[in-house]
C-alpha cells in the first residue's frame, strides 16, 4: 500500500472518522482507524461497536494511488504526526506488514499498526426508509432538542431522540426526555413512510458535528440501524429497541399561570442567580410571581443568596413560587430562537411548560424541584 495524499485531506478525514473511538470498548481492533486503499479511493473506517463511520477522499488532485492494501492504526500518533508535518503532500507507505511509513520532505516516520484481518465486518446499510434534511433545518433540530437526551440513564430508551411521524397530521415528531425535562419538536414531513424509532444520543451529536451548511442529509431507518448520508461520509448506528412512552400524557392542558417575557433578559437574570454555585452543586433558583412583580431568587447555604427582579413581562393568572435547576431551565430557554417565550405553570409541583408564540413548532417542558 503506497499513497501520496494531500496532508490537509487525510487529516481532516482522520479527526472526523476518530471522534467515535472509544477507549473503553473490550475489542481490541476497535482502538483503531481501518485505512483501505483501493484502486479508485481510499476509505477511513472506525467504530465503538453501536455506531460506526466511513469517509473516503476519491483519486484525483489530492491524491495519488501507487498500490493497494489496507491497514489499522491507532488514531493518536498517526494523527498528531501528521498534524505536524509543515507539506502540502504526505505520503503512507505500508512496510513489512506491521508498519507504516509517513513520509515528507526533509521528514520520515515509522509507526507500529495492528492486524487489519482483525478489524470486525461492518455492512453500513444504504437501504431503508428515507427523510431528507436541509443542514439547517437538522441543525436546528439537533440544538433544541437532543440536550434533554439522557445519558446511561435505566429506561435505555431514555438515551436517545425519538423520531416518530404522524401521517394524519403530516408531522414528523421529534422528542427528547431524560425524565426531569422534556422537549419536542414538530416539522412539516410530507411523505408516506412511517416509522417510530429511537435514535441513540451519542449519534445525533456526531450527527450535528459533521454537518456543513447548505448540505442535504439523507437519514435511511431500517428496522435495526439508521444510517446517515453526508456528501463523502456515512455514519450509522444501531436503533435503541423498546417502545418510547407516550409523552403527549405528562404534558399538562390547562395552567394556573402564564408569563411572557424578553427571551434574553431571562436568560441573562438566571445565568447572574446561577452564580453562586460551583461544578458539584445543582443550582436551585426560584421563581416568584406575586404583588405584581416578577423576581428571579436563588441561594445557596454556603456561599449565600441573590435576587432579581424582571422590569419587563405580562402576567396572566394567579400568583406562583416555583423552584427548579437552573441548567434545565436555561437549556430548555436557549434552544428558542425568538424574542419572547411564555412559562406556563399549574402550581410549585407540576411540570412547567415553555413555548414561543413567534414558534409553535417547540416546546420544552420541565420539572420543578421541592425547595423545602
Amino acid at each position: 500500500m503506497i499513497i501520496n495524499i494531500k496532508r490537509e485531506s487525510i487529516l481532516e478525514e482522520l479527526l472526523k472518522v476518530s471522534r467515535i473511538i472509544s477507549q473503553k470498548t473490550l475489542i481490541p481492533s476497535l482502538l483503531g482507524i481501518l485505512i483501505e486503499v483501493k484502486k479508485d479511493k481510499v476509505t477511513f473506517t472506525t467504530s465503538d461497536g453501536d455506531t460506526s463511520i466511513k469517509s473516503e477522499i476519491l483519486i484525483g488532485n489530492n491524491l495519488v494511488i501507487k498500490s493497494i492494501g489496507n491497514i489499522l492504526i491507532k488514531n493518536k500518533f498517526i494523527i498528531e504526526v501528521i498534524r505536524k508535518i509543515e507539506d502540502e503532500f504526505i505520503t503512507l507507505e505500508a512496510v513489512e506488514g506491521s508498519l507504516i511509513k509517513i513520509k515528507a520532505h526533509n521528514f520520515d516516520s515509522v509507526l507500529n499498526t495492528l492486524t487489519a484481518s482483525d478489524y470486525p465486518h461492518l455492512a453500513f446499510e444504504t437501504e431503508g426508509k428515507e427523510i431528507t434534511f436541509t443542514s439547517n433545518l437538522l441543525k436546528e433540530i439537533i440544538s433544541q432538542t437532543s440536550f434533554a437526551i439522557g445519558e446511561k440513564e435505566k429506561r435505555i430508551v431514555f438515551n436517545g431522540l425519538n423520531l416518530k411521524t404522524d401521517l394524519t397530521k403530516q408531522e414528523l415528531i421529534i422528542t427528547a426526555t431524560d425524565s426531569f425535562r422534556l422537549s419536542s419538536k414538530k416539522i412539516k414531513y410530507h411523505n408516506s413512510n412511517e416509522f417510530d424509532v429511537i435514535i441513540p444520543g451519542k449519534f445525533i451529536n456526531e450527527i450535528g458535528k459533521l454537518i456543513n451548511d447548505n448540505d442535504d442529509i439523507i437519514m435511511k431507518i431500517n428496522e435495526k440501524s439508521v444510517s446517515v448520508l453526508l456528501n463523502n461520509t456515512i455514519i450509522q448506528s444501531k436503533i435503541i429497541e423498546g417502545k418510547y412512552p407516550d409523552t403527549t400524557k405528562v404534558i399538562p392542558d390547562n395552567f394556573n399561570t402564564s408569563l411572557t417575557v424578553n427571551n434574553r433578559e431571562l436568560i441573562k437574570i438566571i445565568e447572574r442567580a446561577s452564580v453562586l454555585s460551583n461544578e458539584a452543586m445543582t443550582t436551585i433558583v426560584t421563581l416568584k410571581i406575586g404583588n405584581q412583580k416578577v423576581k428571579i431568587t436563588s441561594f445557596t447555604q454556603e456561599i449565600g443568596n441573590t435576587e432579581e427582579e424582571i422590569q419587563d413581562y405580562k402576567i396572566e393568572g394567579s400568583d406562583q413560587i416555583i423552584s427548579f435547576n437552573s441548567k434545565y431551565i436555561l437549556d430548555a430557554l436557549k434552544a428558542f430562537k425568538t424574542r419572547e417565550v411564555t412559562i406556563k405553570m399549574i402550581d410549585e409541583a407540576k411540570p412547567l411548560i415553555i413555548v414561543a408564540q413567534e414558534d409553535d413548532t417547540l416546546q420544552q417542558l420541565v420539572l420543578p424541584i421541592r425547595s423545602y
